[in-house]
């Protein structure tokens, strides 16, 4: 080892042996005793590093010594050995997750988060003795020079057995301690007392307890696997669980989970040539403008797989950051659903183009990172917020606003065969989920598709949330856009020409019959789970993240353009085709202040939003009172679109966000400065709710614009 840092890595590594053999029940023995006794296993070490950002230099060396499983297997066969012990161990999936933390802010709970290190060392076998060999860093004899080898007690990390039998362990001691687990839902337990109960979901080592009142059945808890394991630790109010971050307002009434760690550590891995601002603005443009995205994400194929059987360098890059995708949709609200869904379907084998989109969606999961999912208590206008304030169009108001559960299902038909579903809980998400299905021949039968998809997922929420103590005694309401479905759903007489259809439907007519779900109609503009399936306009994608998102509730964040003062003016219609609106012209405006000072930078979130990734190029502007028709291109209306690549510089500099002004078109004239749109706009501090403003003109087109904010400040000055 030549690094500068050798002797750091190995007092690391010697230290974690030592660790290793201090563990109870593990001792050293002599080789040749080992070998008539049992298998030995080889070791294989893990190094973890980090460095001090300052100096790019070793800060702290980590290591980690396991058995290694794949020469373990081998070894095992030699021996004939075969271990009647499962392989496979079960954990709190994400809807359960979910569900917890939706009940916690709901009825305001107490949440204790607790960790056992090295969990698989406090774990108990029946597997026999088992051995393993000194790491080359720290070899050891006995004194006539003999070979020395770790007998094992307990599991260790690397054992394909390991996990379960940490599972068995665990439930053993949860059970000693007086805790019940939920019927048909894995790693969900309830503990009971007269004044108080506490529900419990297990992630391997990291345990997660909502209690009604106080934190003191948890910490009774967590005590008594204290004296039964090491390495026991505990946290109340916990910032982080498995991997989410979690904000909790102090009210225990709105939580948040998100991943924003995790993926702008990917996101700097994987692209780290778009992690400057001006780079995804650049890739932006090029590849995501208008259309572009969609249509080169819809005509994504698989290429002919390679001869050699070799998977291709694109094809591995595709999979990785699908892969990653994939996980971000963990916190996401639904919106790279579709474009994930698209690379799934080539991954196998795919094409270049794929980097595209596949780095398009990496783009969208960072800047969005912060938002996750939020669950409350109250809905956005129960609690303060206004929705006509955060809806662009006033469909986000009409969506369906209950608390509780419920559930939208929708589906695309034609070339491709796609249903979507989404199960809210207590006003944020709690399943979005897009999945491919096979051949169908109407829109009906494909609706009834994801209707009864849709279906199975609620039994599985409905036996948690019965577990759980929360299951309402009244059907769990199932939307659809699709009258035909719906009905067909309810009565099997009124089948009609789906008659063919109708073994796609018995199920779900079962759990309709069972008083399970209530199916019922809900007109496709307030459908929410339309984006799940199809690419749909840039106004309603936004709606859609931020129905099934519930940012807007929030706490310690302002509610996008909630009472704003400002002029008044009127808004834009949508008609069919492509869209127009009128609008009323302001007089001049009046002369702006002077710059604000130290004002903050803009919400990146918004600035390079999602309607960057999925807007339209082009529309109609339609002026009142029947005047003629002006045509606005995309150059007119892009802040970061320019025939000449050169942008028009402002008085106020880089401060002044020079890309609000590129272009010749009206409205890139509306403002010289960052500061006129904060004086025209009556917007008198740097608030959130100034940049929510700031950054929707930047981010919409005009008339997009228009809708995204409220009537009472929106001007268009030409």
């Amino acid at each position: 080892m030549a690094s500068p840092d050798r002797d750091e890595w190995l007092e690391a590594s010697r230290q974690s042996f030592v660790g290793l053999k201090n563990v109870r029940g593990n001792k050293m023995r002599r080789i040749e005793e080992a070998t008539v006794e049992g298998p030995i296993f080889d070791v294989v070490s893990v190094y973890r590093i980090k460095l001090d950002p300052s100096t790019n230099k070793l800060d702290r060396v980590t290591v980690r010594h396991n058995v290694d499983g794949n020469r373990g297997k081998r070894v095992l066969a030699r021996l004939g050995i075969a271990y009647a012990v499962p392989t496979s161990s079960t954990t709190l999936d994400e809807v359960a997750f979910k569900m917890i933390i939706s009940d916690s802010a709901k009825r305001q709970r107490y949440l204790t988060k607790a960790d056992v290190k090295s969990a698989y060392t406090n774990a108990a076998t029946s597997r026999g003795k088992r051995f393993l060999r000194c790491p080359d860093t720290a070899p050891e004899f006995d004194e006539d020079g003999t070979e020395m080898v770790l007998e094992l007690g307990p599991p260790l990390f690397g054992e394909p057995e390991a996990g379960y039998e940490w599972q068995m362990t665990l439930e053993k001691d949860l059970t000693e301690l007086g805790w019940t687990p939920f019927e048909n839902v894995p790693c969900m337990w309830r503990f009971e007392t007269k004044d108080n109960d506490c529900i419990l979901g297990t992630i391997v080592d990291d345990l997660l307890f909502s209690e009604a009142t106080g934190h003191a059945l948890a910490d009774a808890t967590i005590e008594a696997l204290r004296k039964k394991y090491v390495g026991v630790t505990s946290e109340h109010n916990p910032t982080a669980f498995a991997g989410y971050k979690l904000e909790q307002s102090p009210e225990r009434d709105v939580i948040t989970i998100s991943l924003p760690e995790l993926i702008e550590q990917k996101f700097k891995m994987e692209c780290p040539e778009l992690v400057p601002a001006e780079a995804r603005a650049k890739f932006k443009l090029e590849h995501t403008k208008g259309s572009k995205l969609q249509k080169l994400a819809d005509a994504l194929e698989m290429v002919p797989l390679n001869p050699s059987g070799k998977v291709t360098a694109t094809t591995k890059i595709v999979q990785t950051l699908t892969g990653n995708l994939r996980y971000f949709i963990r916190a996401a609200a639904g919106e790279l659903n579709v474009l994930t869904h698209r690379l799934s379907c080539v991954q196998a084998s795919a094409p270049p183009e794929a980097i595209i989109v596949a780095k398009a969606g990496m783009i969208l999961a960072y800047e969005t990172r912060h938002r996750g999912i939020t669950y409350s208590k109250l809905d956005v206008s129960e609690s303060g917020g206004n929705l006509s304030a955060t809806s662009a169009t006033g469909v986000y108001k009409d969506y369906p606003r209950e608390s509780g559960i419920h559930a939208v299902a929708d589906a695309s038909w034609g070339d491709k065969n796609i249903y979507g579903c989404i199960v809210m809980m207590n006003h944020g998400v709690i399943v979005a989920e897009t999945k491919k299905m096979g051949p169908v021949d109407s829109s009906a039968q494909a609706e009834g598709i994801a209707s009864s998809k849709c279906a199975e997922i609620l039994e599985n929420v409905r036996e948690i949330a019965r577990g759980m103590g929360i299951l309402s005694d009244e059907p769990t309401v199932l939307r659809s856009d699709n009258l035909s479905s719906v009905r067909v759903s309810n009565d099997p007489k009124s089948a009609g020409r789906l008659r063919h259809a109708l073994r796609r439907y018995a199920t779900l007519q079962a759990r309709v019959a069972r008083g399970e779900v209530s199916v019922i109609h809900v007109p496709d503009e307030y459908n929410a789970a339309d984006f799940l399936t199809k690419w749909v306009p840039a106004i309603k994608l936004k709606e859609s993240v931020a129905y099934t998102s519930n940012a807007a509730a929030k706490k310690g964040v302002k509610r996008a353009f909630k009472d704003l003062e400002a002029s008044a003016a009127e808004f834009m219609t949508l008609r069919s085709g492509k869209r127009k609106f009128s609008a009323s012209f302001a007089e001049e405006a009046p002369p702006a202040p002077p710059p604000l000072v130290d004002a903050p930078p803009p919400m990146v979130f918004l600035y390079y939003g999602v309607n960057e990734l999925f807007g339209e190029d082009e529309m109609e502007v339609e002026e009142a009172d029947d005047a003629a028709e002006l045509e606005v291109s995309v150059a007119d209306l892009d802040p970061y679109y320019s025939d000449t690549e050169s942008d028009l510089l402002t008085e106020a500099g880089d401060d002044a966000w020079a890309p609000w002004v590129t272009g010749a078109g009206p409205a890139m004239q509306a403002f010289a400065s960052f500061d006129d749109f904060v004086y025209y706009y009556r917007i008198y501090e740097a608030t959130d709710a100034m940049w929510h403003a700031w950054n929707a003109a930047q981010d919409y087109e005009v008339e997009d614009f228009e809708e995204a904010v409220p009537d009472s400040i929106i001007i268009l000055k030409f």
